[in-house]
């Protein structure tokens, strides 16, 4: 594996690869370059956050069972997220959680993407989409995302629903 020592630099790791969006304390903050699947947010239609997210499920199960190696589930960190509350809607973000994949947050993507542009994401076949964010949306049966176009959707939309399929983007902290 790669050393990240660099943010924007791109690292490989479970056969993806990864943008380095932050670094500190020996530590990188990799987001997945392309849209690795299309799923639902949660799998029932009710009020959920990402606590309780059937995402949150797949992506820290099945997600990171299969697709690192042993090696490199040493160097992922178990990370305490902070979800906050929609800025927009002040739906409730719900419980800290401790994961070892996680999704970008609305502050996140604010943060780490400068434009729209720079948030346009392509699936693993080279088309543009939407992707699911961990923020909830403008109600507790919606989540926020990134619409195809790098445009940010606080969570008021056609594809906000929980039961949508939208695209996932799986982020990580990883030891350098």
């Amino acid at each position: 594996m790669e050393k990240t020592d660099s943010l924007g630099n791109t690292v490989k790791i479970g056969g993806c690869n990864w943008r380095v969006l932050e670094t500190k304390d020996g530590k990188a903050l990799v987001v997945s370059e392309r849209i690795l699947s299309q799923r639902s947010y949660h799998s029932t239609d009710e009020a959920t956050t990402w606590e309780n997210s059937d995402i949150r499920r797949y992506l820290n199960g099945e997600f990171y069972e299969n697709t690192f190696s042993a090696v490199e589930k040493r160097r992922i960190v178990e990370t305490r997220i902070i979800n906050c509350d929609n800025p927009k809607y002040n739906t409730p973000g719900g419980s800290g959680t401790t994961d070892k994949v996680f999704l970008l947050s609305l502050d996140e993507v604010e943060k780490y993407f400068a434009d729209n542009s720079a948030r346009i994401a392509l699936t693993t076949e080279g088309e543009e989409s939407h992707w699911w964010l961990r923020s909830p949306g403008c109600e507790r049966v919606t989540a926020a995302y990134v619409e195809y176009d790098g445009v940010i959707s606080y969570g008021y939309g056609h594809w906000s629903g929980v039961l949508s399929a939208g695209g996932v983007r799986p982020a990580l902290w990883i030891n350098q």
